[in-house]
């Protein structure tokens, strides 16, 4: 408690009441500043992964063939990235190129191009199989989103966003054959007739 003696404060009673409001406005500058790091990196993370989807669907939509050259891509480099697809509507690809904010980096098999043929599929440029690159994004204080793109084309984060996961495994569901005493109907019609619409 402090005591006010008729001639006010002591020289060292402000200088104690100045030193614990820096040290409290420190360490909440310091969350403030953790805090727009993360948000920074999620953010990143979850706009990367938009244009990866707006990628597949528009070589779906357009029926992306690679001799064309109509296939829609994304292509990574350490800072930035740039999208190649049909964003005016007039059937053709255009590119732009996406800056990551400041702090932000793509890591692992930069640069890297990932295209996507009429199915969707991750593909090279000329149509063949791709290795699908090994990315991530991370920020200036370590904190990393390692990116997963699955062969069938769909993209997400391995471990949740702001992870350090490294080398995760993605492996396929199991499937089971239909045994041939199963009760499943083969040739089985419906009568349109039937079912009254509405």
């Amino acid at each position: 408690m402090l005591v006010v003696s008729e001639r006010g404060f002591s020289i060292l009673q402000l200088l104690i009441t100045l030193m614990i409001i820096t040290v409290v406005t420190a360490l909440g500058m310091m969350g403030i500043v953790q805090t727009q790091q993360s948000l920074r990196l999620s953010n990143s993370t979850h706009e990367f992964l938009a244009y990866v989807e707006k990628a597949r669907l528009d070589s779906i939509r357009r029926h992306a063939e690679p001799a064309g050259a109509t296939m829609a891509s994304v292509t990574v480099n350490a800072t930035s990235y740039s999208v190649a697809i049909d964003f005016d509507g007039d059937g053709t690809a255009n590119t732009r190129v996406m800056p990551l904010p400041n702090g932000i980096t793509f890591s692992g098999d930069v640069p890297a191009t990932i295209s996507f043929n009429w199915r969707g599929r991750p593909v090279n440029p000329d149509g063949s199989p791709l290795t699908l690159p090994a990315l991530s994004l991370g920020n200036n204080r370590g904190d990393t989103s390692v990116l997963n793109i699955s062969g069938a084309g769909d993209a997400g984060v391995a471990g949740g966003y702001g992870s350090t996961a490294t080398g995760v495994a993605v492996s396929a569901p199991a499937s089971s054959a239909v045994s041939s005493n199963s009760n499943i109907r083969k040739g089985t019609t419906i009568d349109p007739t039937a079912y009254p619409s509405h």
